[in-house]
């Protein structure tokens, strides 16, 4: 039986002790002890390695931890915006498209920015989706001299993969975890302005499970320390990573609470990476 995604163990007594029997290994355990049918932790969270060693979660002295995520990676869908391309145009059916950026990597699930060098004045600009890619982004935002986010009328690929709610409009709504999944294998995604602006700036985050650290978003850490998780506070994110100062060799959960999610998956921070469960 699992709890909060430790694994509870019960065992029997002799005398002081507690002996448990058919124990595997490769799993993270708490101890525990049963009275009028309640579960009380009778020690310190402990995972059991492959060669039968147990390691204790008791924690220690502070230490500064970095924290990417909300649960595992699943990145399947997170490079598939490369060899995609920005274009500006002036014309509705973009004949007279001008490349703006091609985008040759993507270095994670965070917001990338692209500084545009070009002077001339668009009043279409877009994305055009590689080939196969469904047009998977979450978000763009477009910036013109004076620094100001540009907004316009949604122009694109009207439909989305098997009739979803991942339609064009995502890619503009400001929600790190929502996106376009287009029906079509040509796809694109992209503005219509009132009047023709310079572009300074694109900043654009690719399709992601959703689990990331996302600026603005609220999160809160907890820690194993006793019986139960104890808080560390709030903390908006200004950035794709979030510091903290917490308590060295414990087992930690985190919470987005912008959008109410969180992952029953302890992981711990060991050499300053974050680490999930099973340990390698």
């Amino acid at each position: 039986m699992k709890w909060n995604g430790i694994r509870l163990l019960g065992g029997m007594v002799e005398h002081d002790s507690l002996r448990f029997s058919s124990v595997g290994k490769k799993v993270l355990y708490l101890p525990v002890y049963y009275q009028d049918e309640n579960e009380t932790p009778a020690a310190y969270p402990f995972w059991l390695d492959k060669d039968g060693n147990c390691r204790f979660f008791k924690p220690d002295t502070t230490q500064s931890v970095s924290i990417t995520r909300v649960a595992p990676p699943d990145n399947f869908f997170l490079y598939r915006m490369i060899n995609g391309k920005f274009e500006g145009a002036n014309k509705e059916d973009f004949s007279d498209a001008k490349v703006l950026y091609v985008v040759r990597k993507i270095d994670g699930p965070w917001f990338h920015t692209v500084d545009i060098k070009s002077s001339s004045k668009y009043r279409y600009i877009r994305y055009v989706s590689p080939p196969r890619s469904k047009c998977n982004v979450a978000e763009i935002e477009f910036y013109n001299q004076t620094g100001e986010k540009l907004q316009g009328k949604i122009i694109g690929t009207t439909s989305s993969w098997d009739n979803s709610s991942s339609t064009r409009d995502k890619v503009f709504d400001g929600d790190p975890t929502t996106v376009f999944d287009a029906a079509n294998e040509d796809s694109w995604v992209g503005l219509a302005l009132d009047e023709p602006q310079t572009l300074t700036k694109i900043r654009y985050l690719p399709r992601n499970d959703g689990n990331s650290i996302y600026e603005g978003h609220v999160y809160e850490l907890f820690y194993w320390e006793g019986k139960k998780w104890q808080s560390l506070g709030e903390k908006t994110a200004d950035d794709h990573i979030l510091q903290y100062d917490a308590p060295a060799n414990a087992l930690y959960i985190l919470k987005n609470i912008t959008s109410n999610k969180i992952h029953r998956l302890p992981f711990i921070v060991e050499n300053g990476e974050q680490k999930w469960f099973p340990l390698k």
